[in-house]
């Protein structure tokens, strides 16, 4: 947002900040990480309510 009004760089505003670039990307990689493993797990979950659709949702928490 910063940079649209302003058109500074990343680098130049976390200078300005006091912070890395690293610092400053690591929410963005993290979110990334986070998000495919859910994709994975919800693609786990649909396979096995297509097997077994009687599936309780209490048995996908204890095995």
């Amino acid at each position: 947002m910063f940079r649209v009004h302003y058109q500074t760089s990343i680098s130049s505003t976390c200078e300005l900040l006091g912070i890395s670039r690293q610092v400053y990307y690591r929410p963005i990689a993290s979110k990334g990480k986070r998000q495919a493993v859910a994709g994975q797990v919800i693609d786990l979950v649909r396979r096995v309510r297509i097997e077994q659709p009687r599936t309780e949702t209490i048995k996908f928490i204890i095995y």
